[in-house]
């Protein structure tokens, strides 16, 4: 399906030739002011995929194909912060988490969570509940930690409740686990707690382990987690790796995103440490599923960041490899622009180093907050959307194929 650029404007065309990969930059909206997050989501049922941009004071969507905006929420409470879509009801659409109330200085107070569910027509706004209050509401995600087929609802505050800059030390974060009623506006939901052993967890990343659950990855001040719910409900962790090797409030990691370098072999990537200059990548000794990895291969890609802030492993050139996109908020060490780039892995041999590429998707005119990918015009090739902060503005990267 070829797009019509009906509200959009072709900005530039970034060529990849190492991987054989160039973007064609669309404006979405150049003034859409600060999204803290952007998703890609089927939200009509037509079978493509549209464009989410939350932003502090409203949510909206953008439909493919001529990518025209509605409102789907405004502001849910002060500052929204965080969404994340699933579908609840098996319907085939999804329906929407989101988090508010965003104070980052306030330990004490704020932090709003709440579901969104659509009306016989989408492009009106949504209808919300309020589910709970919790300072400091930063990352939300949905994964399947029990293995029965419905989605659970993880909450991870950024800061721990009365704790204090700049360790943050005095208590971990309350990572919440939802489980969603038939009545998904029936309040509460029923809620545990699964750890408050870390501190600082600026995000989490599920994925789907061998045994058909999702385990989780979380990133904090302690560096990479490992967490999986066992059968009797109980949660066990396992450290990783420390991430960053200073000191505390220096240690750790902010961003995690797990990928594969060839079918079979895992990798990780993130941003080090918390809203870090640092871009890493871990690898395993051999081929093993991620929860069987005993020992992880630090490899630093890139030292020039500032206040890193997206990570996502996708394979743009069909090889079978994945590549890395990564962005940062604030103007770059070396060259005092903000960005976002492209590594291209080389085959790698266990226990050595890591060969790569760095190639400018948007040199100077994306701040990144966020990036969601996917394919949005059905060509098999991933494209992506991206969110900027001092930059103000959402765009969408179409991914070509030399």
């Amino acid at each position: 399906m070829r797009i019509p650029l009906l509200a959009c404007v072709i900005l530039a065309l970034c060529a990849t030739a190492h991987a054989g990969i160039r973007f064609e930059a669309v404006d979405i909206n150049p003034n859409a002011g600060t999204n803290p997050a952007v998703a890609m989501v089927d939200l009509d049922g037509d079978k493509d995929l549209d464009l989410v941009a939350m932003g502090n004071d409203a949510i909206t969507w953008y439909e493919n194909p001529d990518w025209s905006p509605h409102l789907l929420s405004p502001t849910l409470k002060k500052l929204n912060v965080c969404m994340a879509f699933a579908d609840l009801t098996g319907d085939g659409l999804p329906e929407l988490a989101a988090g508010a109330d965003w104070q980052f200085d306030n330990t004490t107070g704020g932090g709003s969570l709440h579901v969104l569910v659509r009306g016989e027509d989408v492009r009106q706004p949504w209808t919300s509940a309020h589910l709970l209050d919790e300072p400091s509401i930063h990352r939300i995600r949905w994964a399947d930690t029990d293995g029965d087929g419905q989605p659970e609802l993880f909450v991870a505050p950024l800061k721990g409740r009365a704790t204090t800059d700049p360790d943050f030390r005095e208590t971990g974060v309350r990572l919440l686990r939802l489980l969603p009623p038939k009545d998904l506006l029936a309040t509460p939901w029923p809620m545990e707690v699964a750890t408050q052993d870390y501190h600082v967890m600026h995000n989490l990343s599920p994925f789907r382990a061998e045994d058909g659950r999702d385990h989780l990855l979380t990133v904090s001040f302690e560096g990479i987690t490992h967490l999986e719910r066992g059968p009797d409900g109980s949660w066990k962790s396992r450290h990783l790796s420390d991430a960053n090797p200073q000191p505390w409030p220096r240690s750790g990691a902010s961003e995690i995103k797990t990928g594969q370098l060839t079918p079979g072999f895992p990798v990780l990537g993130t941003i080090e440490p918390w809203h870090g200059n640092v871009l890493a990548v871990y690898t395993p000794d051999a081929p093993a599923p991620i929860e069987a990895v005993r020992e992880w291969k630090r490899h630093v890609l890139d030292e020039t960041f500032n206040q890193g802030h997206a990570v996502a492993w996708v394979d743009f050139d069909g090889d079978g490899r994945d590549e890395l996109v990564a962005g940062y908020r604030e103007p770059a060490t070396d060259t005092k622009r903000v960005g976002l780039y492209l590594y291209t892995i080389a085959p790698y041999t266990p226990g050595g180093a890591l060969a790569f590429a760095k190639q400018p998707i948007d040199d100077g005119g994306m701040a990144t907050e966020d990036i969601a990918v996917g394919d949005v015009n059905g060509d098999a090739v991933p494209d992506i959307f991206a969110a900027g902060r001092a930059t103000h503005n959402l765009r969408l990267y179409l991914g070509k194929r030399e």
